[in-house]
């Protein structure tokens, strides 16, 4: 059964060593991080139940992963115009929304790559 995903869109490469790549990027606000964090749990846990534990391609592995992630602050600046000052002022909420951003790189041989592109509907 192969699976969609919402938050994680994988582009595919091909290193000059027949190395494939999958590269995904998403970036949500707070609300979103537990159904983007899901997704990317689904995508591992596949992973390893079909090709073992990521690891080193040189050292034997069938597949490895890079994951990065932060948060940025993203404050809504807000004008107020002042008709008694004439003026515009700037108004900060009290709480800034943060965006949360993942970067996942996932690289393999062209089996391990074929096999997650069939899984995750990423085939052409």
């Amino acid at each position: 059964m192969s699976l969609s995903l919402d938050y994680l869109d994988f582009e595919l490469s091909e290193d000059i060593d027949e190395t494939q790549t999958l590269d995904a990027m998403a970036s949500v606000w707070p609300e979103q991080w537990a159904a983007m964090e899901r997704e990317l749990r689904q995508v591992m846990q596949w992973a390893r139940q079909h090709f073992g534990a990521e690891g080193a391609l040189d050292e034997g592995a069938l597949w490895d992963v890079d994951v990065q992630a932060w948060v940025e602050s993203e404050p809504v600046r807000t004008l107020h115009w002042d008709a008694a000052a004439l003026s515009l002022t700037e108004a900060l909420p009290a709480e800034p929304r943060q965006r949360c951003t993942l970067t996942v790189s996932i690289c393999g041989g062209a089996v391990f790559a074929a096999a997650f592109r069939q899984q995750f509907n990423l085939l052409d």
